[in-house]
């Protein structure tokens, strides 16, 4: 009899965990705000960042800006109440890429912050000249334990 109540308590709480593992509960997207986007930048590599103070933001927009002949206005942010969220693409020998941030997600783990990664096709008339896109962002700072950056590559076929 013993034996029997653990087996089904086992199965029971099996079934239970693997519900939540094909069903996850589904949570709300966080709210974000652009910060600017844009297609030239002063950062060449492909890289994310997540900030939370202000010198490392000072420091980003300083070397986001350092092509320019004169460095923009810092935007603000609220340190004590908001994250930024920083894509770049790297740089390409053309025009028609895009950074955007479509989707901040909260997960169990944490967060996934969803990019999409947009790409000229083939028959698309493009600029010539070097390009480094690029997306800012900031949202609520929340309590997190991880961050994952998901992009997902899109490529525009011009008509």
């Amino acid at each position: 009899m013993g034996i029997a109540v653990v087996l089904i308590s086992v199965l029971f709480v099996s079934f239970i965990a693997l519900q939540y593992a094909i069903y996850p509960k589904v949570l709300p997207s966080i709210h974000f705000e652009e910060i600017e986007q844009g297609g030239t930048s002063g950062i060449r590599t492909r890289i994310n960042y997540v900030i939370d103070d202000m010198e490392t933001w000072e420091t980003l927009w300083t070397d986001l800006n350092n092509i320019s002949t004169s460095v923009p206005d810092l935007p603000y942010v609220n340190f004590t109440s908001e994250v930024v969220f920083a894509v770049f693409l790297g740089e390409f020998a053309t025009g028609g890429y895009v950074a955007e941030i479509t989707r901040i997600e909260p997960t169990i783990n944490g967060l996934v912050v969803h990019i999409r990664e947009t790409h000229p096709g083939a028959s698309c008339m493009v600029t010539m000249a070097i390009t480094q896109p690029y997306h800012i962002v900031k949202a609520s700072n929340i309590s997190i334990q991880s961050i994952e950056f998901v992009y997902n590559l899109v490529i525009h076929n011009c008509p």
